[in-house]
């Protein structure tokens, strides 16, 4: 399961962050967009599936274009693998304190000690 990609608040966001069969994973970004990629928010609901694929289509056009820059914070391109949850929101909460754009909603599910398990 992601917690977030590359692609997660309209490619504003700098890891991907996932759940594996055995294991949590955190591969960090090594580069960002460049320029306001078009935003979907609000449209992925029932009554407004057109405007969603049209804004969908506007935005992987832009981002095949866009100009990219290096992100010259720590970490920037590692990967990160954990049994534990605990140790994983550490890390994700780290990488958010450093500087890289992390959605909040994945945060603050990392900030809930609750029993994660793989």
């Amino acid at each position: 399961m992601a917690y977030c990609t590359f692609e997660s608040d309209d490619y504003r966001c700098d890891v991907r962050a996932a759940a594996l069969l055995d294991r949590y994973q955190i591969i960090v970004g090594w580069r960002r967009v460049l320029g306001d990629v078009p935003r979907t928010e609000h449209l992925d609901v029932e009554g407004m599936e057109a405007e969603y694929e049209e804004a969908c289509s506007r935005q992987i056009a832009f981002v095949r274009s866009a100009d990219y820059e290096p992100i010259d914070l720590p970490h920037a391109g590692e990967t990160f693998e954990f049994i534990e949850f605990g140790d994983f929101a550490a890390k994700m909460h780290e990488l958010d304190e450093l500087g890289y754009r992390i959605p909040e909603t994945v945060l603050d599910e990392c900030a809930v000690p609750t029993a994660h398990s793989l």
